[in-house]
């Protein structure tokens, strides 16, 4: 009970910005908490005594205290507090200017809060079918016993509810995924530029440099011209190497903002070819080397869309694809215009999919172990961001032969309200 008052009077001081006495009474309260052998506690107290520290401007000690509470937090498999720690080891980070362990820290926190997305979303789900089927063992006890028909309706309207909630669940787990990426690519975006922009002054320098020197050189000829002419070649080759490296990190992180459209979540006049090109983009980064891709566009008007979702439809359809046709085959995506609507199709060469499964294919969690379907709810996802879109998805396929999704998307929507 002591070290609890001790831990919330720091708590306390900390909110009225008195730090340094904020940080006393959590390291008293850690060392109560250490003699009573409190684990939970402790990892507390190490958490506040960190960010005390890191208000102070301490940065080697706060350092030592979230490494500390990391550790053990860890060990107990305590995840909230884990993402704490991370998230004020990266701050840390931040503030030394080390952006690399800085994103390492972010990218951990960000695994470790889809981990835990994902289990709080599993569990949530194992309760209510617990519930269901507690629900539908009595009601087919009554339905045997009694035999009443208005029993086996209300059975039914529970698994319609069942499916439902599986259906809200799936879609809170991705839209939370995407949130959280969201906000890892806009820390790096941000934290990036500022080196990025050093590394193209400083280039622009050696460029300017090796002008110099060649102008000397022009002027006044020294016995080692040659070997200087060659060194300013060098110099301007390293130059031009640099240029090409810089700007494939500037079209990455273009198309890492135009993908998640951080400024733009609200409904916009979209360019579909511009999106599809952002995606397929985004998919090279990771794809198999037997793997080539192809586009056919017409030519489209712009149409209304939600951006950011419209992307993850797109980005979800395209990576079914080549996960199903493994290490080789070619990936197709096209576009025309039928009459009202405009029609993106998503062809591959992949095994395809077995015909009793196709009715099934876009519920949530549906799972083909060794076939066409690998995303629990990805598939689910496109149909439902396609209905926001006042739109449908569409699927042919033959086994051997590949599958061709189709996305219809009216040119005037009429959007749900």
């Amino acid at each position: 009970m002591e070290s609890r008052i001790l831990n919330d009077m720091g708590l306390y001081n900390q909110v009225i910005h008195n730090f340094t006495k904020a940080k006393t009474y959590h390291l008293k309260s850690l060392s109560l908490r250490k003699k009573l052998d409190y684990l939970p506690g402790q990892i507390t107290s190490l958490l506040d005594a960190g960010d005390s520290c890191l208000a102070l401007e301490m940065l080697d000690e706060s350092e030592r205290y979230f490494a500390e509470a990391l550790e053990m937090a860890n060990k107990v498999k305590a995840k909230p507090k884990s993402c704490r720690a991370l998230k004020g080891l990266s701050d840390i980070s931040r503030k030394n200017n080390d952006y690399q362990n800085a994103y390492h820290y972010l990218n951990k926190l960000h695994e470790l809060e889809s981990e835990f997305i994902r289990e709080d979303g599993n569990r949530r789900v194992e309760y209510l079918k617990e519930a269901w089927e507690a629900e539908n063992a009595l009601n087919e006890s009554e339905i045997y016993q009694l035999k009443n028909v208005d029993l086996k309706n209300k059975n039914e309207q529970l698994q319609d509810a069942i499916n439902k909630l599986n259906a809200v669940n799936a879609q809170i787990v991705q839209t939370e995924k995407m949130a959280i990426v969201g906000k890892l690519v806009a820390g790096f975006s941000h934290e990036i530029n500022s080196p990025l922009g050093a590394l193209k002054s400083g280039n622009d320098n050696i460029k300017r440099i090796r002008q110099k020197l060649n102008s000397s050189l022009s002027e006044n000829t020294p016995p080692q011209a040659g070997t200087l002419t060659k060194l300013a070649e060098l110099i301007l080759k390293s130059a031009e190497n640099n240029d090409v490296s810089i700007a494939r990190i500037e079209r990455l992180m273009k198309n890492l903002r135009a993908f998640i459209h951080l400024e733009k979540a609200e409904l916009q006049l979209t360019d579909i070819h511009a999106g599809i090109k952002t995606v397929l983009e985004m998919l090279e980064i990771d794809l198999p080397k037997g793997i080539t891709i192809n586009t056919e566009f017409t030519h489209v008007p712009k149409v209304l869309t939600f951006p950011q979702e419209f992307n993850q439809a797109l980005m979800n359809l395209s990576q079914n694809a080549v996960k199903a046709m493994g290490e080789s085959g070619n990936l197709q995506v096209g576009t025309h215009q039928d009459k009202d609507s405009i029609i993106i199709e998503v062809k591959d060469t992949g095994p395809g999919i077995a015909d009793k499964d196709l009715p099934k294919l876009f519920e949530p969690d549906f799972v083909e172990a060794q076939g066409r379907i690998k995303m629990k709810s990805g598939l689910f996802t496109v149909a439902q961001i396609m209905e926001k879109h006042g739109g449908s998805i569409e699927v042919k396929s033959k086994m051997g032969k590949g599958s061709i999704f189709t996305m219809v998307l009216p040119v005037l929507q009429k959007l749900p309200v």
